[in-house]
Parts: structure tokens; sequence; C-alpha cells
């Protein structure tokens, strides 16, 4: 994907701490969209992931939040709660 081809997007990452997860949510940022991460146990690995975000120029907005996608309370309220009026 290209640097600003996906500006202006916004997408939501679960499981962005590592793996796979981790790996979408940068090139995401990367290419320009915005980016909601969530993690279910911990904020320390979307931590790193946000701290290493800071590197890209042109990248993104990138919001993180804990959260456990098994959990119908934390689907509902969580992404409502960090998009709306965000972007």
């Amino acid at each position: 994907m290209e640097r600003g081809e996906l500006s202006g997007k916004t997408a939501i990452v679960t499981g962005a701490g590592r793996g796979l997860g981790r790996a979408m949510a940068l090139g995401l940022l990367r290419a320009g969209a915005n980016v909601v991460i969530t993690a279910a146990r911990t904020l320390q690995e979307i931590d790193m992931v946000a701290d290493e975000s800071l590197k890209f120029q042109e990248a993104g907005t990138l919001r993180k939040f804990a959260a456990d996608v098994t959990s119908e309370k934390d689907c509902r309220f969580a992404p409502a709660k960090k998009i709306a009026g965000l972007w």
C-alpha cells in the first residue's frame, strides 16, 4: 500500500499488540489511515505499537484502548467511545 492511499479512512484492529494485528495496524497507519487498536488484557503491548507508530511520517492518527472482543459490552461501547468525534 502506498503512503496516503488510505488518508481519511478509519480502521479498528483488534489484537494489535502482536503478530498479524500489529503488522496490520502499522501498515494501515503507514498508508495514512486513522487506526483504533485494541488489546484484551493489557495496554503494554499496544503502547509499544503506539510508540513505534511515531516513527512514521505522514501516518494517520492512532488511538488505543483495552477491549475484550469476546465481551458484547466492550464491542458495543469501546468503538463508539473512541471513534465518535475523533476524526
